[in-house]
């Protein structure tokens, strides 16, 4: 019997203990959106005691905003339009246009990172963010954001189901993509104008009387589409219009995949071969410059300006 008490006495302890301890769970799958399109992080978001802390880094520069680091007091400084956030490392506050806010969870450093809570950086610029507990998503949107129209995988034809000009295609999954652009709906080989696959996102311009596929996608029009931004200074797989969505210049690519990667400079999205000025297939770090108004596109790799 008193040994029965003891163990129950035990249990009520931990239970005690337990209750009492922080709560912070790192998970893979929290899946972040910014205006429809989702964010890749290289340190996976954290939520500790119901706050989702996230690289500091990539939700700055996601949304727009200039970001420094001074080492030497451990501070960040991001800066968008007339708005400047400085927090600094394991501070209970931080400051909004030189005014103090206090924080939910201040900034801490995690595998070599500097993770931020989410919630306070979007809103702070004004946007608006929403937990899905349904799907366990974050989305984000920023005041600016006008919602995007996107049509789902199937045929088109150009002029009487969408309208001719050029598009922004992503992908549904991992499998990846496939697009083609036919001249007729024979379905023969020899309509085929061209075709490309995609496993995050390209560009294709089509004119009228042509027929748009899509298979394992969606796409809408490319003015309305928001390109994935670079990390951490780092761009992602796809394709990118030099001088809108990167700038022109050098940049050093380097592959995700233990085969090769994949790299092709075209200058428009007609996803023609005669668009092709130069592409490469690399197993190690290359160099690649573009100028103004070509594609940049990247497989299995990505891609950092060389300064």
């Amino acid at each position: 019997m008193k040994k029965n008490k003891l163990l129950i006495s035990l249990l009520l302890s931990l239970a005690t203990v337990l209750s009492f301890a922080p709560f912070s769970i790192a998970q893979n799958e929290i899946p972040v959106y910014i205006n429809e399109q989702e964010l890749t992080f290289d340190v996976p978001p954290m939520i500790e005691n119901g706050t989702t802390l996230v690289p500091l880094r990539a939700i700055f520069e996601s949304l727009g905003a200039q970001v420094e680091w001074d080492t030497a007091t451990q501070t960040a400084t991001g800066t968008k339009e007339e708005t400047i956030i400085t927090l600094k490392l394991n501070a209970q506050t931080a400051m909004v246009n030189q005014k103090e806010v206090t924080l939910a969870l201040p900034a801490k450093e995690i595998n070599g990172r500097i993770l931020v809570p989410l919630r306070f950086i979007s809103e702070s610029f004004a946007c608006t963010v929403d937990w899905l507990p349904e799907t366990q998503t974050i989305t984000i949107t920023t005041p600016d954001y006008v919602p995007i129209v996107w049509h789902s995988e199937g045929t088109y034809k150009v002029g009487t189901d969408i309208a001719a000009g050029e598009y922004f295609v992503q992908s549904k999954d991992n499998l990846g993509c496939y697009l083609s652009i036919n001249k007729d709906s024979t379905g023969a080989m020899d309509s085929i104008i061209a075709n490309a696959n995609t496993t995050t996102h390209t560009f294709v311009t089509v004119m009228e009387g042509q027929y748009l596929q899509i298979k394992r996608g969606k796409f809408t029009k490319a003015d309305t589409a928001t390109v994935p931004k670079a990390q951490d200074g780092k761009y992602i797989a796809g394709t990118y219009r030099v001088g809108t969505d990167i700038p022109a210049g050098e940049y050093k690519v380097s592959p995700t995949d233990v085969l090769s990667g994949y790299l092709e400079v075209t200058k428009d999205s007609s996803k023609t071969f005669q668009s092709i000025l130069t592409n490469e297939n690399f197993t190690g770090d290359t160099y690649i410059t573009v100028a103004e108004g070509q594609y940049l596109t990247v497989t299995r790799g990505e891609f950092v300006l060389v300064e």
